[in-house]
């Protein structure tokens, strides 16, 4: 079983995300966080296997938290969320350890599969 975070500041994207993956074969959501400070103790407490975050949220960044949660806990998978295309974004994102980077309106078979990817590297 895949153990997964779910981290977004929109209630409705955060549920969504969580109930469609805790549908999924495999994954189960052990945790939801709608800030980066949040993320980063939820992956101390819920040690999940990856975390699904978005990159812009208040507080903390996804892009802080990434390298936070990385400090912490290396082992962990974070893909990070957004909805905006800048490569400056993937960049930070991969720089701060993000295992991966993409856009929200990305389907949900692909996300599954993103997922899994980086629980298996």
């Amino acid at each position: 079983m895949i153990r997964v975070v779910v981290v977004d500041d929109h209630p409705a994207v955060r549920v969504g995300l969580a109930d469609f993956l805790d549908a999924q074969d495999g994954l189960e959501i052990v945790g939801q966080a709608e800030n980066g400070a949040e993320a980063v103790e939820l992956s101390r407490s819920a040690e999940p296997d990856v975390v699904v975050m978005d990159i812009r949220m208040p507080e903390l960044d996804g892009i802080e938290a990434t390298r936070l949660i990385k400090e912490a806990r290396p082992g962990t998978g974070v893909l990070l969320l957004t909805a905006y295309e800048e490569d400056e974004l993937a960049a930070a994102g991969r720089a701060a350890g993000a295992d991966g980077f993409f856009l929200k309106g990305i389907f949900g078979a692909e996300l599954v599969d993103r997922v899994r990817e980086v629980d298996a590297a």
